[in-house]
């Protein structure tokens, strides 16, 4: 998954992020990929993530740039939830050697009453080739 489910484990076990975000069917809203279910909707806080850059495979470790989509009703809820993203893993360490770097990327916001704001999370994961 090239650094995905290290930034899901980490997030998912970190009770800020936990708390921010919204549960639909007994599941918090967190998911690995572009696309979010169809189950979350505007109103929900949630969190995707992807790969966003091409994986240089010739290199003797992982260096990967992952976005972490940080979605919620309102501008002042997407920021939070962004900033917690960022207190949960930057500059940590990963479990199976490596470390996480971000940046908080512009405020997107909704493109109509079907879409939400987005503060996209840019996280550089550098590690171990394992985490892939």
């Amino acid at each position: 998954m090239i650094g995905q489910t290290a930034i899901f484990n980490a997030l998912s076990a970190d009770s800020l992020v936990v708390s921010l975000i919204s549960t639909v069917n007994g599941w918090g809203c967190i998911a690995v990929g572009s696309r979010e279910p169809d189950t979350w909707g505007p109103k929900d806080s949630t969190i995707s993530i992807y790969s966003a850059s091409p994986v240089d495979h010739s290199l003797e470790y992982l260096s990967n740039t992952i976005t972490a989509n940080c979605r919620a009703e309102t501008e002042g809820k997407a920021l939070t939830l962004a900033a917690a993203v960022v207190t949960a893993l930057n500059r940590k360490d990963i479990t199976g050697g490596g470390r996480f770097y971000c940046s908080t990327l512009p405020v997107i916001p909704p493109l109509d009453e079907t879409d939400s704001f987005n503060v996209p999370v840019e996280i550089v994961i550098k590690g171990q080739r394992s985490l892939l």
